[in-house]
């Protein structure tokens, strides 16, 4: 957890505080900085003046990008810049590397005359209020906000009526994961962690499911969440299978034979090495998919949050 101690060495301690983000302006440039893992996302808040100076500083934000690490993206859209950064190691790196990262970028819109302002329409004649939408954190004006806020209501409206096939969504559910099962065993077998195609079956599940079923509604979420759970027990099996197999032909066994030792090791300590390593793939796949989840739980059932921040 970054500490309140590094985040006001960030851009000299001129953003604002808060428990999961950073917020305020520098060098009269709105800034927000969300601190979510693996990557800590960045949105400064400039409009371009002219094609020129925007030609210019996209080829310096491409080359930044080349040059900077930990800065994995750096896209300019018409009224933000987006930086993507992976998280610095060790952590005491975070607040130096954060200010390489930005402080460049300051310089060169200043040097272009970029100008700040709302991050939907770049307008700078009216207050802006931060916002958190979706989770992330921008700073918005008013008559934006309420037309976004009416384009989640009208997106949810549009969902909640639209009607999902079941059975066609779990065989498209069943088909999605099947593949992230062979991606798994593919792995495994090649001395590889097994349980990063975990994340793998989480995606190609529910899209699986949205793709014949029309719709991933909450119903097909929790049937393709079952799914999830089934293939990644049944993926593990087969990955341990399968390697036992390979590894006891190469010692002169029959696959007969194999079978058999199998069934003995199942009695000893071998069936626990195999929990650890389904539980292991489990935690992993939980950990490193857990916003893949949330983000297409929100999508399925139309829960887009706004929230104006204090």
């Amino acid at each position: 957890m970054i500490t309140k101690k590094m985040c006001e060495q960030i851009l000299d301690g001129s953003l604002t505080v808060y428990k999961n983000y950073l917020a305020g302006t520098y060098n009269d440039y709105y800034i927000t900085i969300d601190f979510k893992k693996p990557f800590y996302t960045i949105y400064i808040h400039a409009t371009y003046g002219n094609d020129a100076g925007k030609a210019m500083f996209e080829a310096f934000l491409k080359q930044h990008r080349d040059d900077t690490a930990y800065l994995s993206k750096a896209e300019a859209k018409d009224h933000v810049i987006k930086l993507r950064v992976l998280e610095p190691k060790p952590k005491k790196l975070i607040p130096s590397a954060m200010n390489d990262i930005i402080k460049p970028v300051i310089t060169q819109l200043l040097g272009y005359k970029y100008e700040t302002g709302c991050i939907n329409c770049g307008t700078n004649d009216v207050d802006l209020s931060c916002y958190e939408i979706a989770t992330y954190h921008h700073y918005i004006c008013e008559e934006c906000i309420q037309k976004i806020e009416q384009d989640f209501i009208d997106k949810q409206s549009k969902l909640r009526s639209q009607t999902a096939k079941t059975v066609p969504g779990i065989i498209g559910a069943i088909g999605g994961s099947i593949l992230g099962v062979i991606l798994w065993v593919i792995l495994y077998n090649n001395n590889l962690y097994g349980w990063l195609a975990g994340i793998a079956i989480v995606f190609a599940t529910y899209k699986g499911y949205e793709l014949l079923g029309g719709r991933l509604d909450r119903k097909g979420f929790i049937i393709s969440s079952v799914i999830i759970i089934v293939m990644m027990i049944l993926g593990n099996h087969i990955a341990w299978v399968w390697s036992a197999l390979d590894r006891g032909r190469i010692a002169g066994f029959s696959d007969g034979e194999i079978i058999l030792l199998w069934k003995l090791l199942i009695k000893e300590n071998f069936v626990l090495n195999y929990l650890i390593d389904l539980f292991l793939s489990f935690l992993f796949t939980l950990i490193l998919g857990s916003p893949l989840v949330k983000k297409i739980y929100r999508d399925c059932v139309g829960s887009y949050s706004i929230k104006k921040c204090e």
